[in-house]
């Protein structure tokens, strides 16, 4: 029987466990990151088509296979937003290659209309009238450019926005393109307001558009870039690793694997998939477990 010690070991190669072992790699930490399955990603991954034709026998033309993956999870990331400055700042970004998304459709009134990106666009937009096109940039440029007092949440966006007299048309466009609503609630001023913000500060930042998508897949691709940022600062990989237990004892915990090798630590990261593994476990301080 083997054993070997780590700093941390993190359990599953979701997204939020690869950002956590790249940086703690990056502060000098020894991190061995597991997962179960024998590829990255979890719920991020890309599969192939070959992959969909033998789990559900899909009738498909696998000739063509090579040119297409199918994400589980697909994300878009603002060009301007949190997640890009700490693919820049932790120098991810150099494993990774994005391009912009170039348009952006909303269907209203059963037809797909194309949601501006810049004045140019709003101004060169013929179903709109000129007092329409005025009230529409007054409000865009408000929210790239105004800190707007949103503690006072007793009106909803939708209200909000139709106090401004805007057309139902270009409400629907802020409301579902740019602000990206997706539930049957209302969505509060807060959040639409920040949303808005966020998206509008991002336009122009690569592109007209304020989205940014991997070229082989974003939530994929951001997965293995982080995992690839690990390894270089020395963490250790094993994918397809079948766990037998997991311990905490001496104030460290234990993996045993079902080939018998364990690994020790005094902290885990696990993402909720491994829950089953730490049934009422009595955790004592300065000794950590994190579920994601």
């Amino acid at each position: 029987m083997t054993l070997q010690s780590f700093d941390v070991i993190i359990l599953g190669t979701g997204l939020v466990e690869s950002i956590c072992a790249s940086s703690c790699a990056q502060k000098g930490l020894s991190v061995l990151h597991l997962d179960t399955l024998d590829s990255y990603g979890q719920v991020f991954q890309a599969v192939s088509l070959e992959q969909i034709h033998s789990h559900f026998s899909t009738p498909l033309d696998l000739n063509q296979s090579r040119k297409y993956n199918l994400e589980l999870s697909s994300l878009l990331l603002y060009a301007q937003g949190p997640l890009v400055k700490a693919l820049q700042d932790s120098q991810v970004a150099a494993y990774l290659e994005f391009r912009a998304i170039e348009t952006i459709h909303i269907l209203i009134n059963q037809q797909w209309e194309t949601v501006p990106l810049s004045k140019e666009d709003v101004f060169s937009n013929d179903a709109m009238t000129l007092i329409e096109k005025r009230r529409l940039m007054k409000f865009i440029t408000t929210a790239s450019t105004t800190e707007v007092d949103t503690s006072d949440d007793q009106t909803s966006f939708h209200e909000y926005l139709n106090q401004l007299n805007l057309s139902k048309e270009s409400v629907e466009m802020i409301m579902y393109a740019l602000a990206l609503h997706d539930s049957a609630e209302p969505m509060s001023f807060k959040e639409g307001f920040e949303k808005t913000k966020q998206h509008v500060t991002s336009l122009g930042k690569y592109s007209k558009s304020a989205f940014l998508t991997g070229i082989y897949g974003t939530g994929s691709e951001l997965v293995q870039g982080f995992c690839r940022s690990c390894a270089v600062y020395g963490g250790t990989y094993i994918l397809g690793c079948g766990i037998d237990n997991i311990q905490f004892k001496d104030s460290r915990f234990c993996l045993r694997t079902k080939e018998g090798t364990e690994y020790t630590s005094p902290r885990i990261i696990a993402s909720s998939d491994y829950h089953s593994f730490f049934p009422n476990m009595n955790i004592k301080a300065k000794s950590y477990a994190f579920f994601g």
